[in-house]
């Protein structure tokens, strides 16, 4: 079956064509059409030989920076990407925390709450106040649960510890230590 060169994407027009290869770049086009064979001459060729090195450099200098060029989009594609997978934990952390605060409001009884939920509720008897948080007074403020920094609601993510708690850690390890050593 015949195909079109140039929408067949394993052939070189294609890859030329939607910009995949550098297609006209003078580094590769090197070579020198002669019609007649020429003398030898060995300044000519050692000059050659010495341009040959450079002009390679060059052409794989520009092949790199095209290369980047066209992967521009894709870094940042790879980067939201990895991004969002590699700290996906800090989202489901903070998901299961809001769960948790939400669940310890809905749990704990305040009386000032009560009262307003009653006094909003007592006018129109067929309504009801649905509210994910109990509503509370402007003046007051009011902690039911609270979860520190170190708990993890979640079993498989592990909270890095804070430098100080290290340090006491360690000096309370060390201690220990010393008073094995001494009541031998």
């Amino acid at each position: 079956m015949k195909r079109n060169p140039r929408k067949v994407k394993r052939t070189k027009a294609y890859r030329r064509l939607n910009g995949k290869d550098m297609n006209q770049d003078s580094t590769i086009e090197f070579e020198r059409n002669c019609n007649r064979p020429e003398r030898y001459d060995r300044n000519l060729a050692e000059n050659t030989l010495k341009a040959i090195k450079k002009i390679d450099k060059i052409r794989v200098a520009r092949e790199e920076r095209h290369h980047s060029k066209r992967m521009v989009g894709k870094k940042s594609k790879e980067h939201t990407y990895f991004g969002f997978s590699f700290h996906v934990y800090v989202v489901v952390r903070l998901k299961n925390m809001v769960q948790a605060m939400i669940h310890l409001n809905k749990v704990a009884v305040i009386p000032e709450e009560k009262d307003l939920l009653l006094q909003q509720q007592a006018p129109s008897s067929t309504t009801s106040v649905i509210s994910p948080q109990p509503i509370r007074p402007v003046g007051s403020s009011i902690t039911v649960g609270c979860i520190s920094e170190n708990t993890s609601l979640n079993p498989a993510v592990q909270v890095p510890k804070k430098p100080e708690e290290v340090e006491e850690e360690v000096e309370s390890e060390s201690q220990r230590l010393y008073r094995i050593q001494t009541t031998k």
